[in-house]
Order: structure tokens, then sequence, then C-alpha cells
């Protein structure tokens, strides 16, 4: 049964809305998925307090150009396409999508926006392939200290050398 004008008109009112509220909306391509991977997928997502939304490749560009984020590209080509929604850490969020891109033949990133701005799928990817923010952060961290370590071991060094000198000159004496 085909959608009246109204019902599209709300579909696309509230994918608009969400759009608006979220900061992170990334968009995956796939076809002929079995319906359980794609709800294996929305669990996971809803983990991450994540959300997704199945619509008509039409009335998704429509939301999107609501906000001054249409781009024409990335409804290309045949599939469906789901758009995930976050307010989270884009990191995380790329990372959700592209773990399921790799176990899952079929899906695909096609693209995104960050703060309302346009990423492509090969952006989408490099994000998702960056470590975890603990990591980065203890990367950080260890880069902070290394200076101090450094000069710690100078000092030890310098200390280590006088103790070894006047060790010697002591069994010289005895």
């Amino acid at each position: 049964m085909a959608l009246t004008r109204k019902e599209k008109e709300s579909i696309v009112q509230e994918l608009s809305k969400k759009v608006r509220d979220n900061r992170v909306a990334i968009l995956g391509g796939y076809s002929k998925l079995p319906f359980s991977d794609l709800q294996n997928l929305r669990r996971a997502l809803k983990e991450k307090k994540i959300s997704s939304k199945t619509a008509k490749k039409t009335l998704l560009n429509l939301a999107l150009g609501t906000q001054g984020l249409s781009n024409q590209e990335l409804f290309e080509g045949d599939g469906s396409v789901m758009l995930t929604l976050g307010s989270g850490d884009e990191v995380a969020h790329a990372k959700t999508i592209f773990d399921f891109s790799k176990k899952l033949e079929g899906f695909s990133i096609l693209g995104g926006f960050i703060d309302h701005e346009f990423y492509s799928g090969e952006r989408i990817l490099a994000l998702a392939q960056l470590p975890s923010k603990e990591v980065l952060l203890s990367q950080f961290v260890y880069a902070a200290g290394y200076p101090l370590r450094g000069l710690v071991g100078v000092l030890q060094g310098n200390m280590r050398n006088l103790v070894s000198v006047l060790h010697n000159i002591q069994d010289k004496k005895a």
C-alpha cells in the first residue's frame, strides 16, 4: 500500500527533527541483507544509544535537505539506506557501524554528517579506524610524561656515576 502525501510529510518532519536533534548522522547502504542481520545491527546501535531509521531514499534526502544537509550522491545506486543518529561520541558511532560492515556482506558506509558537516564514506571509515578514546588518552599521557622520565633517567645516571666513583675511591683507600 502506497503512502499518502500526509504520511510522507509526517515521515519527513519526524526525520528532520531527529537529524536536527543529533550531532552525528551516518548513512549505511545495504542490499540483499537478511532481516536478522539488520536486527542485530539495530540492537548493537541501541546499546550504544544510537538510533536507526530506514525510510525511502527520497524521503531521507528531503529530511536532510530541510536541515541543509542534502547530498544527492549518498542516495545514488541500488539498495536501501539506513540512517543512524547519535549525539554522543562520533568515533564510537562510526566504529559500531564499521564493525558490522566488515561482518556483513552487502552493507557499506555511504557517508554522513557530523556537526552538520559532510563526511564522505572514506572519511567515516578513517574515523572508525581511530583508536578508542581511552587508548588516545593513555598515549597522550605517555607522550606528555616522556620528557620527565628522560630527565629522571639522566639525573639518576649522574647519581649512579657519583656513587660508583665514591665506591672506587673507598676501595683504593682500603
